[in-house]
């Protein structure tokens, strides 16, 4: 499957594919060792709730490495929200049921 310009081999393609899968990787341990990851999360759940796409809940941070599009939690997320505070972890769990019961309706 082509995504990128048919100009590319698909060799080429797959190259600029996985430097692209680093790059986020290393942005996301930046975020994490930041203490950034967290609030930027807390800061895109209303619209998570609201049912964006995971890809519009947030502009500095990729949803979908910490949550589901039907209200659940990635590895990273678990691992996320064993560090957070009860507050904290209460808001994620309500965005998440509301993000669940959204989803079962469609």
């Amino acid at each position: 499957m082509r995504l990128l310009s048919p100009a590319l081999s698909e060799q080429d393609q797959d190259r600029i594919k996985q430097a692209l899968i680093s790059r986020n990787r290393i942005y996301n341990d930046w975020l994490e060792k930041n203490g950034q990851a967290e609030e930027r999360l807390l800061a895109g759940l209303d619209n998570y709730e609201q049912g964006f796409k995971l890809k519009d809940c947030s502009a500095t941070l990729p949803f979908n490495t910490y949550v589901t599009d039907d209200g659940r939690l990635h590895a990273l997320g678990h691992n996320m929200r064993t560090r957070m505070s009860s507050a904290n972890k209460a808001r994620l769990d309500k965005a998440l049921l509301v993000r669940r019961n959204t989803y079962d309706e469609r």
